[in-house]
């Protein structure tokens, strides 16, 4: 068991501070990296002392699967882990990245102040990064009010300002004029949340606080974030916005606009989701209270809309005097050694932001057992499609359901209306996974025949399996394009060219340390097509699992070559993609066919269907040569890691030679994705057949 140590800071910070919002409060003082790796070796205890079958507790590949850019605040990241005294692994390529968004970041914004004062004519500016300076907290709080007070123009990089004694402030830029002071947040996003907006009223409180007898205050707030643009190779740019969305996952294209910028060009689509996201509340109040919130944001405009937000962050509305209760909690919990409990808790899923570890906690909860092997939380283990986890931890706090077996559970969730409120019953997903979950007590289970035949005889005789892999970082991998694109430099192909032998050809992986260009997308488009004639192409279906991933990324490549050679390939792919988990995805409503496997319980990935191949259908694994992700693949696992090996790469942190034996791990990776296609593909096809049997 990995040790794990508690240390409370000698003042509260903001991280404490939006802690107190979606941690339970034996939590609040341990660092996500400690609380991750204790809670990740809790979980190898509870499986190895108990008879639990436990298939994949790794979380899925990092593809987000409706097609929008996945953003990881590197920046942020090496921060909190800095203010929690976590050593940080420069080959780690988060670390190397949020390091350039540190040093670029800071650039940007003396260059943008520079010329906001001269524009005003003042040229005489003083600029200082106090986090260079070595001198403890106190001193460094002396100097920044002795530097406030003798430069009436200056640029101050994280200055220090502490509260009431109890609370410290350590804003990333500070600017001076005269006397009005400008707040300026570095988010390494382009994606502005809500959690940001708690972020700056934290500072605005405690550096108010701070000079509540100077004479400053602060006058303009500031996020400055990546901006969304097109650039060149190993570029990145930042913008300086008083936007934030109210949302905790932050921006996102609204659905019924994704189809629209698909057909536009590279910069066109660029421009119109760089608008989107300048489209968000404005957060710049003259008042702290943030209320002109409010007066921006159309769906709030009702009296009842505006109760509901204002009861949703009543925090924000209240006098300063409940925000320093908080920090006065926080100030006075006292640290003892017992360990965090880890008992499901509200406070996990915020209204301000989800627990940073909330998929290993399920998985926690999921691996904890009773001595005849049955779940201690059966509540728990469902997919988010059936039961989101506030509502189960709601159904295990007030019916304590740890002594149900899964099967009990199911028939107490379909049948007791007081135990699952009609509200949730009302959910197509789950009404039809406990329509067909409880006619019977087999392990697999399947529904509405006949939808799923059709869709089955919908896939050609002749197949194209692909995968892809990629990178996703703010940096550009490719010249001439936006931030946090899924870059593909992987690809692996298996042709059934209609006999059913499979024809694995070499992967495709492409050396991402000089970037990815034209000719290697090329590459990898080419190599999905079993023929030079594309009359011939048509005839295939394109096989893949969760095909917006492959679908979106497909167009963006033909977009950067820009070729109708290339359009028309890409077209035949994604007019003949074929998506099997469109089989197992029981949310889905657009298809009159499931297959409910009583053992995913909601989930559908291909990391938990193809355990159930080896299981219950191991001609067909074996036939499509799969190996078990756990057991017979050691390098490389999931997609994060593949993802994190290639950003590696091309932040330079691998050597050549350790690049080889990477790629060979990746392509082993990778092939075994598409030989787990066609293994469950294969397994459909038998339990249709009624060839598979519990």
């Amino acid at each position: 068991m990995s040790k794990i140590t508690r240390k409370k800071p000698a003042y509260i910070r903001k991280y404490d501070y939006i802690r107190y919002f979606y941690r339970p409060k034996d939590e609040w003082f341990y660092s996500t990296k400690d609380l991750e790796k204790y809670i990740h070796d809790l979980i190898l205890t509870n499986i190895q002392n108990s008879s639990l079958i436990f298939d994949d507790f790794d979380i899925d590949d990092e593809k987000n699967l409706d097609g929008e850019e996945s953003e990881i605040d590197t920046y942020s990241l090496i921060n909190e882990m800095k203010a929690d005294g976590v050593d940080l692994d420069e080959n780690d390529p988060k670390v190397f990245e949020g390091n350039i968004i540190d040093q670029k970041s800071k650039l940007y914004i003396e260059k943008y102040f520079v010329d906001y004062f001269n524009q005003k004519d003042i040229n005489n500016i003083d600029i200082i990064d106090f986090s260079k300076l070595k001198l403890n907290n106190e001193q460094q709080f002396a100097k920044t009010m002795e530097y406030l007070q003798s430069h009436n123009y200056a640029i101050m990089f994280q200055p220090t300002f502490i509260a009431r004694n109890k609370a410290i402030a350590k804003p990333d830029a500070l600017i001076n004029d005269g006397g009005k002071l400008i707040l300026v947040e570095t988010k390494g996003t382009t994606n502005p949340k809500f959690n940001h907006l708690v972020d700056i009223y934290y500072q605005n409180q405690i550096i108010n606080e701070a000079l509540k007898e100077k004479d400053f205050y602060i006058d303009e707030y500031y996020l400055c974030i990546v901006k969304y643009e097109l650039l060149n190779l190993k570029q990145i740019s930042f913008v300086l916005t008083k936007n934030c969305s109210l949302s905790k996952s932050g921006f996102a294209t609204p659905k019924e606009a994704q189809e629209y910028i698909h057909k536009l060009s590279l910069k066109e689509s660029t421009k119109i989701k760089s608008l989107i996201r300048e489209a968000i509340s404005d957060f710049s109040p003259n008042d702290t209270t943030i209320k002109s919130l409010l007066q921006n944001k159309a769906e709030l405009s009702s009296k009842r809309a505006q109760g509901t937000f204002e009861k949703k962050y009543s925090f924000f509305f209240e006098k300063d005097e409940t925000f320093w209760k908080i920090i006065d909690e926080l100030y006075d919990y006292q640290i003892d050694n017992s360990l965090p409990s880890l008992i499901p808790n509200d406070k996990y899923n915020s209204e301000v932001k989800n627990n940073d570890y909330l998929p290993l906690l399920k998985d926690y909860y999921f691996s904890l057992c009773d001595k005849n092997g049955n779940s201690k939380y059966p509540s728990l283990q469902f997919s988010g499609h059936l039961i989101k986890i506030n509502q189960a931890i709601h159904l295990y706090r007030d019916y304590h359901l740890e002594n149900l077996s899964f099967d009990k559970f199911i028939s107490e969730l379909a049948t007791n209306n007081e135990l699952f409120d009609e509200q949730y019953k009302k959910s197509d997903a789950l009404s039809r996974y406990l329509k067909y979950i409880c006619k019977d007590n087999k392990i697999l289970t399947y529904a509405i025949r006949n939808g799923t035949q059709n869709y089955f005889d919908k896939l050609k005789s002749k197949k194209v399996y692909f995968d892809f892999e990629s990178l996703n970082i703010a940096t550009r991998v490719v010249d001439n394009y936006p931030p946090f694109m899924q870059v593909v430099n992987q690809v692996s192909v298996i042709f059934d060219h209609g006999d059913k032998n499979l024809k694995l050809l070499p992967f495709v992986i492409i050396d991402p340390i000089n970037g990815i260009n034209k000719n290697d997308f090329k590459k990898i488009i080419d190599s999905i097509l079993p023929n030079n004639d594309l009359e011939i192409c048509k005839q295939y279906s394109y096989v893949v699992y969760n095909k917006n991933f492959e679908c979106i990324r497909l167009r963006e490549m033909a977009k950067y070559i820009n070729e109708d050679e290339y359009f028309k390939k890409v077209s035949i792919i994604v007019e003949n993609i074929y998506d099997l988990a469109d089989f197992f995805n029981i949310s889905s409503a657009k298809l009159n066919c499931q297959i409910i496997l009583k053992e995913l319980k909601g989930f559908y990935s291909i990391k938990k269907v193809l355990p159930l191949v080896e299981k219950y259908d191991y001609e067909s694994f074996k036939t499509a040569g799969c190996k078990n992700y756990k057991t017979e693949l050691v390098q490389i696992t999931n997609g994060k890691e593949a993802q994190n090996a290639s950003t590696k790469r091309f932040f330079s942190l691998i050597s050549d030679s350790e690049w080889k034996v990477t790629a060979e791990n990746l392509g082993k990776y990778c092939d075994n994705d598409v030989r787990a296609m066609v293994a469950v593909e294969y397994f459909v096809k038998n339990i249709l057949d009624g060839k598979v049997h519990q």
